[in-house]
């Protein structure tokens, strides 16, 4: 998450931002299937997950496609949303070791061009702001920021900045415009684990799979609306995790001035490095 520096004059980041978790998102060593590093074991379910009658047959339940698709559809139709995540993420280290690193953030959208995130890994703490027109990265404690032109619609903008800065959002499912399309695309098993207790609230575990990919997600039993979601690349060396939680979700209109940047008087400006290849 921190800022690579050049003096010259130039910045990139050097890691995926961490505003949750993404099937799309680039791996630092694979091609664009879904997002690099994952973390976390999740919370068991109450009693054993169905399992197929051979242990081999894929399960498509469409019940639980539909507890899916009416989560997504009612993120996907709010006009403007705000949601705290919290990260967690195994990363290879040059000994062999798998790390562990942590992540939060605080998510606002709104439809269809603009975002703004507050977002702390580390000892960084690093806002990105998008409004249609243009992405800012701002990180206040090194006094630094970057300014860069922005395709005019949100899921245009999730692309770009990927290919264009190397800046992937691990959230970019969830804003996209079509979620449960993302989502579901390429599936291959999708299961009901039952349902738990995820710290005092009751949630459906559901569980999915896609070629080199497995994820889970939990959804509010009242709410329908995300709690967590773990994902493992079981194509990836040492299968890396990472899982996020979802707390205070809110739907509510905020004023295009929130998605605006201002620099810091004080603040130097400097310039994306391109992504790398």
């Amino acid at each position: 998450m921190a800022l690579e520096l050049n003096w010259a004059g130039r910045v990139r980041f050097g890691a995926m931002l961490a505003l949750g978790v993404s099937l799309l998102a680039l791996p630092a060593t694979t091609t664009n299937v879904f997002a690099q590093t994952a973390q976390g074991t999740p919370p068991g379910s109450a009693g054993a997950a169905p399992a197929p009658d051979n242990g081999t047959k894929p399960i498509m339940d469409q019940v639980v496609l539909d507890l899916l698709k009416k989560a997504m559809t009612r993120i996907a139709s709010a006009p403007s949303f705000s949601v705290e995540t919290f990260g967690t993420r195994e990363v290879p280290t040059s000994q062999g070791q798998m790390l562990t690193l942590f992540d939060s953030a605080d998510v606002e959208i709104k439809r269809p061009d603009k975002l703004m995130a507050e977002i702390r890994a580390g000892d960084s703490e690093i806002d990105v702001y998008y409004d249609g027109k243009t992405i800012a990265l701002s990180d206040d404690k090194a006094k630094l920021y970057a300014v860069a032109d922005a395709p005019a619609t949100l899921d245009a903008f999730l692309t770009d900045a990927a290919k264009k800065q190397g800046i992937h959002l691990p959230m970019a499912d969830f804003l996209a415009s079509d979620p449960y399309a993302q989502l579901t695309a390429g599936l291959t098993n999708a299961y009901d684990a039952g349902t738990t207790d995820l710290n005092g609230t009751s949630v459906r575990h559901l569980v999915f799979a896609k070629p080199g990919v497995e994820y889970q997600l939990w959804l509010d039993s009242k709410t329908d609306l995300p709690r967590m979601m773990a994902v493992t690349y079981v194509d990836a060396p040492r299968a890396p995790r990472f899982s996020v939680s979802f707390r205070d979700w809110k739907f509510r209109d905020r004023p295009d001035s929130k998605f605006r940047f201002s620099p810091n008087k004080s603040a130097a400006k400097i310039d994306f490095l391109p992504a790398s290849k």
